[in-house]
């Protein structure tokens, strides 16, 4: 229960810090290219991944941006907020963040929506 609350708590936070322009969401005032699709649309929508562009600028920020693109994939697919991540992007440990999937700069992050 603590855990929604946290990510509410975060998710709300975010919401708040927009650009000059009001459309996008910044995370420490950087506005992320971000992408979230279905793993295999053909087999299923729960399965996702999370793409975050040029992460390594700033992690922290990213890892935001990475759980807040996941919740809007699974609000649109399913209306709910709740994920089963991989590996929690919300999850500060400095284990989570070992494992963390970083390519040439780039975050990914797979999670499964929870209807």
């Amino acid at each position: 229960m603590w855990k929604y609350l946290i990510l509410l708590s975060l998710v709300l936070a975010v919401v708040a810090c927009t650009n000059r322009e009001g459309r996008r969401i910044t995370f420490d005032g950087i506005a992320f290219r971000t992408t979230a699709q279905a793993v295999d649309r053909r087999v299923t929508l729960e399965a996702f991944v999370v793409e975050v562009r040029d992460a390594a600028a700033a992690l922290d920020a990213a890892r935001a941006a990475a759980n807040y693109e996941g919740i809007k994939y699974c609000i649109a697919q399913y209306g709910t907020s709740r994920i089963d991540w991989v590996v929690d992007p919300s999850d500060t440990s400095s284990d989570t963040e070992a494992r963390l999937t970083m390519t040439d700069g780039d975050l990914r992050v797979q999670g499964r929506c929870d209807p």
